[in-house]
């Protein structure tokens, strides 16, 4: 029904608007540290359950995904924690 290329368009759609709201959100509240922390961890939390969801929909999710999403969510998360 769909192509390959048109099969994952809705997800992605999703991921930009997500992105796209926490950077402007990051940026409407640049002058307060404890915004930009919440919008940090909602923008983890966000991009985990995205991809778990993208790759349980796709068919091929298995702990490795979700431990690497788990991981990049995690490490960027102490990344922005340790410069604010």
């Amino acid at each position: 029904m769909f192509t390959r290329s048109h099969r994952h368009t809705l997800d992605y759609l999703i991921l930009a608007v997500l992105l796209t709201s926490a950077t402007l959100s990051i940026w409407l509240f640049r002058f307060t540290p404890f915004s930009a922390k919440l919008n940090a961890v909602f923008l983890a939390v966000a991009y985990f359950t995205w991809g778990v969801v993208h790759h349980k929909k796709a068919g091929h999710i298995d702990r490795k995904i979700v431990l690497e999403y788990l991981g990049l969510s995690l490490l960027s998360l102490a990344i922005i924690f340790s410069l604010l």
